[in-house]
């Protein structure tokens, strides 16, 4: 999960919002609940790949139940 959020950071300029949905069309088996349990124990890894970057992860927002997380990204 964490090199799919960081080839979309990489794709695409930052400031951006990446939501489930674009997380899950490379893998299926990427549930809402599963990106949830991978960010968790993934947070520190994401953000320091992101601060190579020059990118900061700005917020991570639960969207409800069954919707999962979105994550915006930002510029450092």
């Amino acid at each position: 999960m964490i090199y799919r959020i960081i080839r979309i950071a990489d794709r695409e300029s930052a400031p951006l919002n990446i939501g489930v949905e674009q997380l899950g069309r490379g893998n299926p088996r990427l549930t809402p609940l599963a990106i949830g349990q991978l960010f968790r124990k993934q947070r520190g890894s994401l953000e320091a790949a992101l601060a190579e970057r020059g990118c900061t992860l700005v917020d991570d927002a639960d969207q409800g139940s069954g919707r999962g997380k979105e994550f915006e990204i930002g510029l450092a």
